[in-house]
């Protein structure tokens, strides 16, 4: 077996490679090449393209797992829900090569489609948990917070969707005046009278 860095280099060059020039068409040799080791190397750690592919989508959900949370909530939804959102966001900048991937390869290939499938999830289990905290006892009676959560989650995350596809959003670029607007537009329709 390799070294751990060398496990590590075939793991990073395989991302890169697999999210730039899709699964199909990269091979384990322009992998092996890339990543300045020997093809047997690559086989001798992880036994088939797919198994490294398997090993890339773990580690990098691992790694964001462990980055998703934030300071415990300030008691100011404002202030929360901005940290929620440019956690949130943070972590799909820092993670685009793995996005790239799966939006690439999610229909094509059953190992990204399963992995895909558990990113909404995790972020949705992440940002409710989050709303809850910072909206506890705050909201307006009746309010079904797991709709007004996705609904405030799916402007951001549409948004950093179509700029690692387009390479900017055509509908509307988020910045920080236009995260802070669409909190205090989703504040003053979600908080009971007096709740700011």
């Amino acid at each position: 077996m390799a070294s751990e860095d060398t496990r590590d280099r075939i793991i990073d060059t395989a991302l890169h490679l697999f999210s730039t020039q899709g699964y199909d068409l990269t091979t384990t040799r322009s992998i092996a090449e890339e990543a300045g080791v020997n093809e047997l190397t690559l086989f001798r750690n992880f036994g088939s393209k797919e198994k490294l592919l398997s090993e890339v989508m773990d580690r990098y959900f691992i790694e964001m797992r462990m980055k998703i949370e934030v300071e415990r909530p300030t008691g100011d939804p404002q202030e929360d829900l901005y940290r929620m959102i440019t956690t949130v966001r943070g972590n799909l900048r820092e993670k685009e090569p793995l996005f790239r991937l799966m939006i690439r390869e999610a229909s094509r290939n059953d190992i990204v489609a399963s992995k895909m499938g558990q990113f909404p999830v995790m972020v949705k289990r992440f940002m409710l948990s989050r709303f809850e905290e910072a909206l506890k006892g705050r909201t307006r009676p009746g309010l079904d917070l797991e709709t007004a959560g996705v609904f405030f989650a799916s402007y951001f995350i549409r948004s950093e969707i179509m700029r690692m596809m387009l390479g900017e959003d055509p509908f509307h670029e988020i910045d920080e005046r236009r995260t802070r607007e669409a909190i205090d537009i989703l504040l003053k329709g979600i908080l009971k009278e007096g709740s700011l």
